[in-house]
């Protein structure tokens, strides 16, 4: 496999290789088979592939996003001109560990809560009918278009958004911040990158603190509001910098990886006829999508990589590891892992993928779980019904970005 190097446990592979970030799942295989748990030299980190082990990993005490106090910093540069990346995401729930961590979660738990998902369904569907019939205005002049943008993308910000109380004119500015602060989580990522990134944070947070200033004097029913009730009814409490960190983060998590999901999820049903037929029986039939959308979310990973700290020395798959160590977790190999999944890369809807690692485990499950599910298969459900002779324009390509994994644009045409 071109770029690929294996020498025992160390393995040299370069995420930038095309033929890598194209299709990495044979790359995964073929670690998996040679050297499951490795020292990735390009990056400096111990990698591990094989489901079981990510899961105990992500499972354990003995692993976190924290270490002495630091939060982890992706590699960052010591450039001061990072400081507002780094303030925007200090108080992140996912860099946060015992005890600050249960007390946030706690508080951002109860206005999930409170806010309750559910009661976003209807506002779900009739944005993406909006979305579907915006292209088919399209589709119906012959034009192709690009289903990440015309509708993966609205959807995720704009549900989030409408979640929090902030206005659907503001959408497009959360959309440029979230793809320029996310940048950063991108190994080899450039000085402008950097540069995008600091001046989206500071944008991003000035933006939030006329919002939550405005909302502590006018309560309203949406989760910053419901968050700011939670701390002020209850013995914990949540800083001015926690709570925006924490909005950042939903918006961002929010929004990034249910993006992909969404495009992932359908590019994959229309590249194979026989499910994407299963799909839409069990939609005509109001079977229970639950599911299938897993498979969707196993199949094609949209979060690719992650990492943890070692916070106490230990050995994990024969790896010695050490107290301060960064491991990083191939959250896409797991998914694919055929000790786990019989057939794993053979999308099959009928199968049982609950056991998928895209949301990860332990204290750090995705918070957000519930409200992508919902998001993925009201929307898939839809743009597949209202759409109905929607097929791929061309194969779509996979984006050169390692951490999120998505294409570059699914062009589809009727």
């Amino acid at each position: 496999m071109k770029g690929l190097q294996i020498d025992g446990q160390q393995v040299t592979l370069d995420v930038r290789e095309e033929e890598f970030y194209r299709n990495p799942y044979p790359y995964y295989s073929e670690l998996q088979r040679k050297c499951p748990a490795f020292y990735w030299k390009n990056y400096g980190v111990v990698t591990f592939t094989r489901h079981t082990d990510i899961d105990s990993i992500l499972r354990s005490r003995k692993f976190g996003r924290r270490h002495e106090g630091c939060p982890l910093t992706y590699n960052a540069s010591e450039d001061a001109t990072l400081e507002p990346f780094f303030k925007a995401d200090r108080y992140s729930l996912l860099n946060l560990e015992a005890p600050e961590h249960g007390r946030l979660r706690s508080l951002v738990q109860r206005a999930f809560i409170n806010a309750n998902i559910q009661q976003y369904e209807q506002y779900i569907v009739e944005l993406g009918h909006e979305l579907c019939d915006a292209m088919l205005v399209r589709l119906h002049k012959g034009e192709a278009v690009d289903l990440i943008r015309s509708f993966a993308e609205p959807i995720p910000v704009m549900v989030i958004a409408k979640m929090l109380g902030i206005g659907a004119e503001a959408k497009d500015s959360l959309l440029e911040w979230s793809h320029a602060m996310v940048r950063m989580y991108e190994p080899e990522r450039t000085p402008q990158v950097e540069a995008d990134a600091a001046a989206a944070s500071t944008a991003f947070m000035d933006f939030l603190e006329v919002i939550i200033e405005d909302r502590r004097q006018h309560l309203a029913d949406d989760l910053i509001s419901h968050l700011i009730r939670a701390s002020e009814d209850g013995e914990e409490s949540i800083s001015r910098e926690e709570m925006i960190s924490t909005i950042i983060l939903l918006l961002n998590a929010g929004h990034e990886a249910t993006v992909h999901s969404i495009a992932n999820g359908a590019a994959a049903l229309m590249q194979h006829p026989k499910q994407l037929s299963y799909w839409r029986d069990m939609c005509l039939q109001q079977a229970d999508l639950t599911g299938a959308t897993a498979e969707l979310l196993r199949y094609d990973t949209p979060l690719h990589i992650f990492n943890r700290y070692v916070l106490s020395d230990t050995i994990v798959a024969g790896q010695e590891l050490r107290q301060g160590q960064i491991v990083s977790l191939i959250l896409g190999a797991g998914n694919r892992d055929e000790e786990v999944f019989n057939r794993p890369h053979e999308l099959d809807l009928l199968r049982s993928a609950t056991a998928h690692l895209s949301f990860g485990r332990g204290v750090h499950f995705c918070l957000g779980a519930p409200l992508a599910r919902l998001e993925v298969r009201l929307a898939l459900k839809i743009l597949f019904q209202a759409i109905p002779g929607m097929r791929l324009s061309m194969p779509p390509v996979k984006a050169n970005t390692y951490h999120f994994q998505g294409h570059q644009e699914v062009m589809v045409c009727i």
